[in-house]
């Protein structure tokens, strides 16, 4: 019920937990896992990106996922645009400081 990665450019930290795992299929990227937990190195603290990082299979999860949002779907074509704008802003902003780091 659970996914083991271990990533193979960074690895999972303090915060990340909540954080999507997110699998391209067919050319379709489709929502796998949310991080439940990290591993962390007994004797420091820190994170062991030596040991794979714990997602929750949202598949397993479906039925409780759809059944919160068939509950709220009131607004929901309120909270719909307000995540498009919100989204067209973040990719926006990720753009604009992507390019000034590459200059």
């Amino acid at each position: 019920k659970m996914w083991r990665t271990l990533g193979l450019t960074g690895f999972a930290s303090y915060g990340d937990s909540g954080g999507p795992l997110m699998l391209q299929r067919d050319g379709s990227w489709t929502l796998e896992g949310v991080q439940s937990r990290i591993c962390v190195n007994d004797y420091s603290q820190n994170c062991d990106p030596t040991c794979p990082a714990i997602f929750t299979r949202v598949e397993n999860h479906l039925h409780w996922i759809y059944s919160i949002i068939n509950e709220n779907t009131d607004n929901i074509s309120d909270h719909l645009a307000a995540y498009a704008i919100l989204a067209s802003l973040l990719k926006t902003n990720y753009h604009k400081h992507r390019h000034d780091e590459l200059k």
